[in-house]
């Protein structure tokens, strides 16, 4: 009742009225502005969210970083550690001998020459890559 109260009277002379009418059916035709709203704005910024954020970083960046990212690294470093198992018992067995080489002397050295040693194995690893 709250809302009945305050209703103005004249609001619904002004919409009977012969100016009114008028007024009121010339906001009531189609003048086709939704189909321009969504046809010129609504249709581009789709089609450049489509484009940007789908193909783009879902599909590209995420993707490469994610899980084919992460399978193709995996696939490149078994076909690089595939190379070590040449199925040769000597092949194996010289690299066990610098694994125990490297370990023994970073046991001995390891408080002095930590990051030393570290480089040191880096290097060794990656010339053996």
């Amino acid at each position: 009742f709250f809302f009945f109260r305050g209703y103005n009277y004249n609001l619904f002379f002004w919409k009977t009225s012969f100016l009114g009418r008028k007024f009121y059916t010339f906001l009531n035709r189609k003048w086709f502005f939704d189909k321009v709203y969504n046809e010129v704005i609504t249709q581009n910024l789709l089609d450049f969210g489509h484009h940007f954020t789908y193909k783009s970083i879902d599909r590209g960046l995420i993707e490469s970083l994610g899980p084919f990212g992460l399978s193709n690294v995996l696939l490149d470093q078994v076909n690089k550690a595939r190379l070590w198992h040449s199925g040769y018992l000597y092949h194996y067995l010289v690299i066990l001998g610098w694994s125990n080489v490297l370990f023994g002397i970073y046991f001995v050295f390891s408080f002095q020459f930590s990051r030393i040693l570290a480089l040191l194995v880096f290097i060794v690893l990656w010339s053996i890559l």
